[in-house]
C-alpha cells in the first residue's frame, strides 16, 4: 500500500502498543497513542485533514498534538 501513495494512520488507546502502532503505520509522525475520551475528537482531525488535503498529498501535522512518545 506504501508504494501506491496511500497514507496509513493508526490509532491506538489504552493498553496499545505503540511500537506497533509505529510498525503498521506509515510514518512515526503517523502513529498516534490516545485517550479513550480523544477518540472523537481524533476521528474529526483525520477528517478534516482529508477534506483540507488535494490528491494523495495527506498533511497530518495538525494530528501530532495527540502522538504520545
Amino acid at each position: 500500500m506504501y508504494e501506491e501513495g496511500i497514507e496509513i494512520i493508526a490509532i491506538g488507546f489504552g493498553g496499545a502498543d505503540v511500537e506497533f502502532l509505529r510498525l503498521i503505520a506509515t510514518s512515526d509522525e503517523s502513529a498516534f497513542l490516545i485517550s479513550s475520551s480523544e477518540i472523537g475528537s481524533a476521528f474529526e482531525n483525520i477528517a478534516q485533514e482529508l477534506v483540507e488535503s488535494s490528491g494523495n498529498d495527506l498533511k497530518l501535522g495538525g494530528l501530532s498534538f495527540f502522538l504520545r512518545r
